[in-house]
């Protein structure tokens, strides 16, 4: 028989397997009898069933790379019907047990199947180990893919990370006899808005290649589903039905979305896009323009129209739109569309109602008809504009959703502001958790893992709520990895704890020789930077204390009081407080890079390692920089001319350590324009498009470079650092000195066109006898080149001299933080008793008529 030609097999009772899994959805259950071993010595033969869907057969073609990696075993794809295994050969199963084919060979071998509800959960699946057997499957192709990865994740140790993998290598892997099966408490786990957002903001650069693992990324956290950018890519078939000649998309944008589809397809991902509410270009309205149309502004700038809701060319252009989605991309499951988002309609309350209410009526009605086996999803971000949505609005707009549409929200900050609370859950209806973490350039260290884990406790225990799933939405993807692999951990497992998440993330990070130190590193960091003292609402742009103010926005301002200060605001107290709560922050970043470093020799050619300590300093340097130029403008009104020499220097060397910092990974791209724009190149945004979102980032308009960069692109870079934010700080705090040699003691006010501040769109200008300054050195040739538009026009082409990702800048944070610690800077941002008695004293009057 071939379970006897297979193995001896420690086997569980089917019925009491049931019984567990009714008490413990995610269990273990241990066997006795030999361990199962792999080493290079090891012949393994793996078997998939011969009508094996792309997602199972992409399993077992990574469980045979990775397993080949870490113990060298010698793996064989068996071709049906199964050979006989002598004695010495180990046999791996993989497959979805949905199929009876598979499930019957399984049961054969001496496998205990999971209980019924098990199989039937599309997410679900089995890790079974035995004494010659592994038998990895799923409710799906997907989740045969996710019982692979958990795999090497448990019993192999394996990290999958964004920006590289740590898979360990052994002599021999030893494996006890267990049963392990799992499924989600969530149904819906996602990542990012992926088809808004990120892509422009984050991702624009992204090859083929790099879209394919963004899409493996998130199946190997066992995240789904995923928002594929297509956009307003049919629209050009649209048009063209309806006898419109519009043109929006370019081959390669299109090639693109076809990639990531074709990805999640074989990875048997989820499919969402996102449909239009209607929006239509000029020349739509030149060729219908008796139909009713809605008038709109973005922000208040941005004018667009809308085709209303009521009007019958409504129903033709979203079910065109529908139908070329399936076309392209068949099998969605969700269909998402946003209430007229950040828009500004209506000439009154009740007219902006009548528009909402029509606009859900029909979208609900056009699915159920033209896809009536799909949800129908959209997020509460609209509704935070209360002079719009009122509570009798947002009430409207959901009574009038068919009732048989089969609803998913998403409340887009549950986090910051949740919507649930005000709607007793959506009113029933099924709904996602949103952790918005991240917004613009905030791509520094912050999150509040407790708060995470807390309110997804809090929600998971309540009765009747409906919480569907998951939603984590950075608006700028690819930092604060932490709090993405927590989110899809508590997707699985809502009781997971804190301790367990690091326990578990440390060692897939790092591996087990380096497992003490990194866990002490990081336990500091969730303390800290991680905690609710690293922690405000992204939401609150105008006080993250865990950004640089050195990247501020135009128009921005630190004002935090009541105390008026000859035209500009400040409330020393509120100073101090903000200063104080972010102490600790400083001495846990200091504490954590120390241990880190101990580490260094095992680590050092470990690309998450570098990363994670060019974090680290880059952070420890952000808040330095902050702390002491809060001090150095307190000391300015303040009149304490020793206290603002002080603070100057110290704000002054911090950034310029910065600089060097950002210098030594100058091929990174996350990190430096010109390799970032070198692998643009090759990217799918390479013609129109690509010279388009080049121009934005730069802040470039008719060629010619504004005075500021693009907000959302106020990020640190060296190149920006070097020739942009440093250059400012430089400009702002000779002012200051200038002025306080003059005796003044007013802080520059946007208001005022002679003042120079950080904290606002800088200014240049000779009033304040201060001379404009130009770009220099290799951002103003980049910015003189920028896109492949200005590189065709002068012959000009960016090339990277070493490979991306090859520098290592472990010896240059060693050299900076050994220097930081030398000059006191921490200890000089950390002197609280000058700063109390600027509390306390009252600054003199000052005559703001001068």
């Amino acid at each position: 028989m071939l379970a006897a030609q297979l193995c001896s097999r420690v086997s569980t009772a089917v019925s009491a397997l049931a019984f567990l899994l009714v008490l413990f959805p995610n269990h273990v259950v241990a066997g006795g009898g030999k361990p199962l071993l792999l080493d290079k010595e090891t012949e393994v033969v793996l078997y998939t069933r011969p009508q094996a869907s792309p997602p199972e057969r992409y399993a077992a073609e990574e469980f045979a790379r990775y397993l080949g990696q870490i113990t060298g075993a010698r793996i064989a794809l068996a071709k049906p019907p199964l050979p006989n295994v002598a004695d010495g050969k180990t046999a791996i199963l993989i497959g979805a047990f949905c199929h009876d084919d598979f499930s019957r060979l399984a049961a054969g071998c001496g496998v205990a199947l999971p209980a019924p509800e098990i199989v039937a959960n599309p997410d679900a699946f089995l890790v079974s180990v035995g004494e010659r057997l592994i038998c990895l499957a799923g409710g799906s192709g997907r989740a045969t893919l996710y019982a692979v990865y958990d795999f090497l994740e448990q019993e192999c140790q394996a990290g999958f990370f964004r920006i590289a993998e740590q898979v360990p290598k052994t002599n021999r892997l030893s494996l006890a006899a267990h049963d392990r099966v799992r499924k989600p408490r969530f149904p819906f786990r996602m990542y990012s808005t992926d088809s808004g957002t990120p892509v422009h903001y984050s991702n624009w650069a992204n090859t083929k290649e790099d879209w394919r693992w963004n899409v493996d990324y998130r199946i190997k956290k066992k995240l789904n589903p995923f928002l594929a950018p297509y956009g307003l890519y049919p629209l050009d078939e649209v048009m063209a039905e309806l006898g419109v000649d519009v043109k929006w998309t370019d081959t390669p944008a299109r090639e693109m979305a076809d990639t990531i589809v074709g990805q999640l397809r074989r990875c048997g991902g989820t499919l969402v896009v996102q449909l239009s509410e209607g929006s239509v270009d000029p020349k739509f309205v030149e060729k219908y323009p008796q139909a009713r149309y809605i008038k709109s502004t973005w922000v208040g700038s941005y004018e667009g129209r809308y085709l209303h809701p009521d009007d019958p060319l409504f129903e033709r252009y979203v079910s065109l739109f529908v139908r070329q989605f399936l076309k392209c991309a068949a099998g969605v499951e969700v269909f998402t569309f946003a209430p007229y988002q950040e828009k500004v309609f209506g000439a009154s309350q009740a007219e902006r109602r009548q528009i909402v209410t029509a606009l859900a009526r029909r979208m609900g009605e056009i699915l159920l008809r033209e896809a009536p086996q799909a949800r129908v999803s959209f997020d509460s971000w609209a509704f935070h504009n209360r002079e719009y949505w009122d509570p009798d609005t947002v009430a409207a707009f959901f009574k009038a959703i068919p009732s048989q549409a089969k609803l998913l929200i998403i409340d887009f900050a549950s986090n910051t502001s949740p919507f649930y609370r005000e709607t007793n859950y959506f009113w029933g209806q099924d709904w996602l958790y949103g952790w918005y973490y991240q917004d613009g350039p905030g791509n520094f260290m912050h999150g509040d893992m407790t708060g995470f884990i807390t309110d997804v406790q809090q929600i998971s225990a309540t009765e009747g709520c409906r919480c569907a799933g998951i939603f984590m939405l950075p608006e700028v993807t690819d930092s604060n990895e932490v709090m993405v692999e927590l989110g899809a951990r508590l997707a699985w497992n809502p009781d997971l704890t804190r301790q367990a998440f690091l326990d578990s993330y440390v060692l897939r990070r790092y591996g087990q020789a380096s497992f003490k130190r990194m866990r002490a590193a990081w336990e500091l960091l969730a303390d800290s930077v991680y905690s609710r003292l690293g922690s405000r609402s992204p939401c609150e742009l105008h006080g993250r204390t865990w950004a640089p103010y050195y990247t501020a926005e135009p128009k921005y301002h630190f004002t935090l009081g009541t105390r008026d200060i000859g035209g500009r605001t400040i409330d020393f107290a509120g100073y101090v407080e903000e200063m104080e709560k972010r102490l600790p922050v400083l001495s846990a970043l200091q504490q954590s890079l120390r241990l880190a470093l101990r580490e260094q020799e095992r680590q050092r050619d470990s690309r998450l390692y570098q990363q994670d300590l060019f974090e680290c300093l880059r952070q420890l340097l952000v808040d330095l920089f902050n702390q002491n130029l809060m001090r150095a403008e307190m000391a300015y009104a303040s009149g304490d001319t020793r206290g603002f020499e002080r603070f100057v220097k110290a704000t002054g060397w911090c950034l310029e350590a910065q600089v060097r910092l950002h210098e030594a990974v100058r091929s990174w791209p996350e990190f430096a324009f010109a390799a970032l724009l070198a692998k643009g190149q090759n990217s799918a945004y390479r013609t129109r498009t690509f010279d388009d979102v080049v121009r934005w980032m730069a802040g470039l308009k008719d060629g010619k470079i504004e005075k500021t960069m693009s907000d959302y692109w106020r990020m640190d870079r060296f190149e920006s650092l070097k020739y942009y934010y440093q250059p400012r700080v430089q400009a702002y705090l000779e002012f200051l000195k200038r002025e306080m040699g003059k005796g003044n003691r007013v802080l520059p006010s946007p208001e005022k066109p002679d003042s120079l501040s950080i904290r606002d769109s800088f200014y240049f200008g000779n009033s304040i006898g201060y001379p404009s300054w130009e770009l220099k050195g290799d951002l103003a040739e980049l910015y003189a080149n920028i896109g492949l538009r200005f590189a065709r026009q002068q012959g000009w082409q960016l090339e990277l001299v070493s490979e991306l990702y090859a520098d290592n800048p472990v010896p240059a944070i060693v050299k900076i933080l050994a220097e930081l610690e030398d000059r006191g800077i921490v200890a000089i941002a950390t002197e609280m008793a000058m700063v109390a008695r600027y509390q306390h004293e009252a600054p003199p009057a000052v005559d703001t008529a001068k």
